[in-house]
């Protein structure tokens, strides 16, 4: 079913398969909440969902957890991200809706490139991507423009008019996607967990699951309690600790014959991604805010500034800090690192200068080796899916992945626009070995 054919009225499954009523979701944070829920009213009550987490809903470890992220439709010319971001705005609404509770908030977002020509003071952030991120900002236009998105390629002298914060003389092409914004991150995940008790799902917290083993017709769950139970069909969204559950996966991922200790990234791996939360001065406070000031991103190191959201403005740098095995190995960044990425943005937006840190913390992304999500079943009958591999950009799916990740769940047929994200992608580099 393509993306935009979708009907947010017309959502209820014909009847699941007899063998598959019993449904288990593992992962509690954004995409585990957004399945169980979907799975629970696709199947009109006719399904058993139980939800397992195994901290509690909405800790703050959790990888679905911040004050906000983003909702953006520009993705150069993946054209089926696109198509997703559209479909995902509905998605995001109808919850809303459902859940009495603002989550999404449109500001737009400015993705900003400096002319190649006239380079600005260079720091170890900076790196020459101008090129690419020209090509970026042109891609992702056409992409909009042919799809009916709204969107504005600007020029430097434009951007420092319509948004006077912006001082420096070398910011050329930036594109404006007028219709991204800014989604509540914590707040989603609580809602929707919320909703999924509504439709009658059981939610099991602080319930670890310490192994997962499909086999035919069926799925066993172990726990760390000692206890068990079979279901039908199991989905496994547990972000960062996916490794854990399923130690081989990085033999169906990376080439044979690499070296996974030394070249991380050419498998399934995790990224320390450091986020600041500051306080603007008073008398530039307004300024900030989503009303005046769209989410930017500087594609020439990446960098970027959130407009204020309860009360905060979040600075952060989309490349990973470091690469690391799990996530309870992150770290605070260095305050050299802190210091280089608060200098280069204070050279962009000088009235940055004076905020007050109040909040410094360390997200992790789970990254594929290609930057694309991993939905796919583990076993040739599909009794165990797994969803990982989100790469800093999941999230603001998460409504529309819980949707096809529940009627690939309940149906046992992968639903076609999951096609490009099977691990079967794989499979080629690995053969040239």
């Amino acid at each position: 079913m393509a993306a935009d054919e979708w009907d947010a009225g017309a959502e209820r499954l014909d009847a699941p398969s007899p063998a598959r009523r019993r449904l288990v979701v593992i992962g509690g944070g954004l995409v585990g909440a957004a399945t169980a829920e979907a799975a629970a009213r696709l199947s009109g009550g006719r399904a058993r969902v139980d939800l397992y987490e195994a901290a509690a809903i909405g800790h703050a470890a959790g990888a679905s957890i911040d004050v906000n992220r983003v909702l953006r439709h520009a993705h150069g010319d993946e054209a089926h991200y696109t198509r997703w971001s559209v479909e995902a705005v509905r998605r995001w609404r109808d919850l809303e809706r459902r859940g009495e509770q603002a989550l999404f908030q449109q500001s737009g977002m400015l993705w900003m490139v400096h002319a190649a020509d006239q380079p600005f003071v260079h720091t170890g952030l900076e790196r020459p991507l101008f090129g690419a991120g020209l090509a970026f900002v042109e891609a992702s236009a056409r992409t909009l423009r042919a799809l009916g998105v709204s969107c504005e390629l600007l020029d430097g002298a434009e951007v420092r008019r319509r948004y006077p914060l912006f001082v420096d003389p070398s910011l050329g092409t930036t594109l404006l996607d007028t219709e991204a914004g800014i989604l509540r991150a914590r707040d989603a995940v609580v809602t929707l967990a919320a909703l999924a008790r509504r439709q009658g799902v059981t939610v099991h917290e602080g319930a670890r699951v310490v192994r997962v083993h499909p086999s035919a017709g069926a799925c066993a769950v172990e726990l760390a309690d000692g206890s068990s139970v079979e279901a039908d069909v199991v989905v496994l969204a547990v972000n960062g600790w996916t490794e854990e559950l399923l130690p081989d996966i990085n033999a169906r991922i990376a080439p044979a014959g690499v070296d996974l200790a030394a070249e991380p990234t050419r498998g399934l791996h995790l990224s320390e991604q450091p986020v600041y939360h500051v306080v603007p001065r008073a008398e530039v406070f307004d300024q900030f805010l989503p009303e005046r000031l769209p989410i930017v991103s500087f594609l020439n190191t990446r960098a970027s500034i959130f407009p204020t959201t309860l009360g905060t403005l979040k600075l952060a740098c989309d490349d990973g800090y470091r690469v690391i095995r799990s996530p309870q190995d992150r770290q605070v960044a260095s305050p050299g690192y802190r210091e280089e990425l608060f200098a280069y943005l204070e050279r962009q937006v000088p009235a940055l200068r004076g905020a007050a840190l109040v909040q410094e913390r360390v997200c992790f992304y789970d990254r594929s080796p290609d930057d694309d999500f991993i939905l796919d079943q583990w076993d040739p009958e599909a009794r165990l899916l797994v969803a990982c591999g989100f790469s800093g950009h999941g999230f603001k799916f998460g409504p529309l992945l819980g949707d096809r990740l529940a009627r690939y769940a309940l149906a046992g047929r992968r639903p076609d626009d999951l096609a490009p994200f099977s691990l079967a992608r794989f499979a080629a580099p690995a053969a040239a070995h």
